[in-house]
Formats: C-alpha cells, sequence, structure tokens
C-alpha cells in the first residue's frame, strides 16, 4: 500500500474529470486522494492531502494552471505536477517549465502517453521533459 503514489485531478471540465478518474482507478498502484475544479483549490487541496503528482489543467476558472503551479511550488510541495493542455505549442511548453511543471501532456494524448508519463516521474526527483 504504501508505494501507491496519490493523485489530485484538477480540471474545470466535468467530463476530463471523470475520464481521468475511470481511466486512473483502473491502476492498482495509483491512489486518486481529490479532485479540484480550478486553480484556487488545487493549491489548497495540494497543502491539504498532499498528492504524490497532481494532473493540472491550464485553462481554468479563478486562478489558471500555470499561476497554480508557480504558488504550489513556492510553497515547497514535495509534488510532481503534469500539465494537462490541448496547446502543446513550444510557448506553452516554456511557459510550464518555467511555472514548475514536470511534465506537459497534451488532453489528445493517447491514455498510455499519460500512463508512460507518470512512470517516468515515478520515484524521479526532477522533470520529465523530453
Amino acid at each position: 500500500m504504501s508505494d501507491r503514489r496519490r493523485l489530485l485531478i484538477v480540471d474545470d471540465q466535468v467530463n476530463v474529470r471523470k475520464g481521468l478518474q475511470a481511466l486512473l482507478q483502473l491502476e492498482r498502484d495509483l491512489e486518486i486522494v481529490g479532485t479540484a475544479t480550478n486553480g484556487l483549490e488545487a493549491v489548497d487541496l495540494a497543502e491539504q492531502l498532499m498528492p504524490d503528482i497532481i494532473l493540472m489543467d491550464l485553462q481554468m476558472p479563478h486562478l489558471d494552471g500555470l499561476e497554480a503551479t508557480r504558488r504550489i511550488r513556492n510553497k515547497g510541495l514535495p509534488v510532481q505536477i503534469i500539465v494537462l493542455t490541448t496547446h502543446s505549442d513550444a510557448t506553452c511548453q516554456q511557459q510550464a517549465r518555467q511555472a514548475g511543471a514536470d511534465a506537459l501532456v497534451e488532453k489528445g494524448a493517447s491514455d498510455a502517453t499519460l500512463m508512460r508519463i507518470i512512470e517516468l516521474l515515478h520515484g524521479e526527483v526532477g522533470p520529465a521533459w523530453r
């Protein structure tokens, strides 16, 4: 049980959150500890729940994923952050890196791609940028 990675899912779209939950709860070494609908909730829940990994949408109301990532990093929380976005161009990747994200996955990517990034981050210190 202690090897299970604790995940927080952050996305303002209910269908995305439910889809990620359905996919990730099938993995025995993952535990979904919470969900958030915006960046403000993400920062609060990151402190309360202390997840190992956060799946962070970029475009959300109240506080976007980049600023939420910055705030979580500024708090010094030991969490790895995977940015989920529909825009994976070089500018978006650079902004995500500068904010402190460990990886970026395009929302249209395969389930296998997301799982591969999660596996890359497991047990590693630092980003998994390719």
